[in-house]
């Protein structure tokens, strides 16, 4: 299984504000095992054999965007990418963007996804 090392921030379409309420991805982080959330947005997701570490940042109601860096496997971050998409689950979800850090370059999710964790 791979696990691939990265660091991340993700936005919302064109690299803009995600529409997902702070509140509601602090609550939808907050509920999940193995995932200790903080009050400044600040969270750690831990598993047997990987990490994920983030910071939330928002402004006015709306997540900004988020610092994501860790290694894990494709199903740990299609997991986490839905929960800050969906927090309501609701089944609408938001269209995300990836700036890699490393290649500083704007992924969409699904390119930067092909690129990290290849079938």
């Amino acid at each position: 299984m791979i696990q691939s090392l990265f660091h991340v921030y993700i936005y919302g379409p064109d690299g803009g504000p995600l529409a997902s309420r702070f509140e509601d991805v602090s609550d939808r982080l907050s509920q999940v095992d193995r995932l200790h959330m903080e009050l400044d947005g600040s969270f750690v997701w831990v598993g047997p054999n990987w990490q994920l570490d983030g910071m939330i940042y928002d402004h006015a109601d709306r997540i900004r965007y988020i610092d994501l860096k860790g290694h894990c496997q494709l199903q740990q971050w299609q997991t986490l990418m839905r929960w800050i998409a969906d927090p309501m689950g609701s089944g609408s979800r938001e269209f995300l963007t990836v700036w890699g850090a490393q290649q500083q370059v704007l992924h969409d999710l699904q390119s930067f996804e092909a690129i990290v964790w290849p079938a």
